[in-house]
């Protein structure tokens, strides 16, 4: 049971993936690399903060709470959630001062 609903889950994916593809054949190679200003200043600032911190943090804050305490707890959230402000502030006024990159 469990390899047919693999294999029914592996050909609705497939099928749904070539019509998206299809859907999509008119855009460039650079605008699918960049997505140059295709995307809002709160999507790209989650997407910088989900890749740097990471899957590893489902187990981290509790293995470094255990040696470091609840003000190592308290830097480790401010450090993973700094990226967000940085982003948040200041990403709009790059994006205008260099509009090509």
């Amino acid at each position: 049971l469990a390899y047919v609903l693999c294999a029914t889950y592996a050909v609705i994916f497939a099928k749904l993936s070539a019509s998206t593809i299809k859907e999509k054949i008119g855009e460039t190679t650079d605008g699918f690399i960049t997505a140059r200003k295709s995307q809002s200043m709160w999507r790209i600032a989650w997407s910088f903060f989900a890749g740097s911190v990471g899957a590893w943090a489902v187990v981290s804050p509790a293995s470094y709470a255990s040696f470091a305490g609840i003000i190592g707890c308290v830097f480790y959230a401010l450090a993973a959630g700094i990226p967000v402000m940085i982003i948040a502030f200041f990403g709009h006024s790059v994006s205008d001062r260099y509009p090509n990159c």
